[in-house]
């Protein structure tokens, strides 16, 4: 379990930090109080540039796909099966690891990043859900792993 924690520390410790638009959902656990569920504008792999013929193969579910964003705007420009530096920079400045995910929360194809729930402070969640432009501050390693630093919402963060 401390290794879990201490991945997920150097991640947000050493990797790029990006704001990533989302849509989020908030669903309460009366056990360990309130979360959000998170949606990122980048999940929806069908509108994504196809850099190696993704777009054309059957969707399989749980595939290892990498998305490409440019920091500046925090977009996503390409999805690929696999990512090296050189194709990274053909593509975006930042490369994010995922995963070809069906249903959730949508009930469609999509890129799940390994990031789509976040615990706020009580009372907090019901702000998420009801701001106008929320975004996740996201930490992406070099290997493209990913972990969510903190949310935005109108704004502010919380």
């Amino acid at each position: 379990m401390g290794g879990l924690w201490l991945s997920r520390q150097v991640i947000i410790w050493t990797g790029t930090q990006v704001y990533l638009s989302l849509e989020p959902v908030d669903p309460r656990d009366l056990f360990r109080g309130d979360y959000v569920t998170l949606r990122y504008e980048i999940s929806d792999w069908e509108s994504l540039n196809d850099c190696e013929g993704l777009a054309d193969a059957e969707f399989e579910q749980g595939r290892t796909v990498y998305v490409a964003l440019q920091v500046e705007n925090s977009e996503a420009v390409g999805v690929c099966r696999s990512m090296n530096m050189k194709t990274a920079q053909a593509y975006g400045d930042l490369v994010i690891q995922g995963k070809m995910s069906y249903g959730g929360w949508s009930g469609n194809e999509s890129i799940e990043y390994g990031i789509e729930s976040y615990f706020v402070g009580q009372g907090s969640g019901i702000r998420v859900e009801n701001g106008r432009d929320s975004k996740a501050l996201v930490s992406i390693g070099k290997n493209g792993k990913s972990s969510v630093v903190g949310l935005m919402v109108d704004g502010q963060r919380i």
